[in-house]
């Protein structure tokens, strides 16, 4: 197929300068038809309000949490740039990624300081122990690792690993991960 377009757009900053990166409208096929009856895909994204965190120290709650945060914000992420020409939607990522950074706690303890779009490649969220125990634990760990298409230059896997330590005294290692496939079409 040829190619229709293939253009660059700098997302623009965030006042915490925490994100960067470049979206991509590469299109080989006609936009997708936006606000006619288009449904994301199975994630239900946590930080929509009413925003509902879920109860402290419950390792399983907390992975799904972040395994809908991240497949979610994914999906909108890849839309957006689907669609990158729209007016709005290079601010729209900006929010989106930042959203995705400020829940992951870009910058706690041993985290990375920037998110860069495309995500690709691994990441590693260690958080601060004030972090881990603010949510019941004694320490928290995020691992992803994305995978990026490399013609249209969106994120379509994403591997999950979370690990956590109780507060207090040792007790069993908690840990468990996923796998996500996302996409975006219109």
């Amino acid at each position: 197929m040829k190619k229709l377009r293939s253009n660059p757009y700098a997302l623009p900053p965030r006042a915490k300068g925490d994100i960067a990166g470049t979206a991509f409208d590469i299109k080989f096929f006609p936009p997708s038809q936006q606000g006619q009856s288009i449904k994301g895909g199975p994630f239900n994204d946590p930080t929509t309000p009413p925003a509902v965190l879920p109860p402290n120290g419950n390792f399983p709650a907390w992975l799904d949490y972040y395994v809908n945060l991240v497949g979610a914000k994914l999906e909108k992420l890849n839309g957006l740039q689907f669609n990158i020409e729209q007016p709005g939607n290079d601010q729209a990522m900006t929010n989106e990624l930042g959203a995705l950074a400020d829940a992951l706690k870009l910058g706690s303890g041993k985290s990375p300081k920037e998110l860069r779009w495309p995500l690709a490649g691994s990441y590693t969220f260690a958080w601060s122990p004030q972090d881990a125990q603010a949510i019941g634990f004694g320490s928290f760990v995020i691992d992803l690792y994305f995978e990026d298409e490399r013609d249209y230059r969106m994120v379509v896997n994403c591997s999950i690993a979370v690990s956590a330590k109780p507060q207090g005294p040792i007790a069993p290692f908690s840990s468990s991960s996923s796998y996500l496939m996302t996409s975006s079409s219109g």
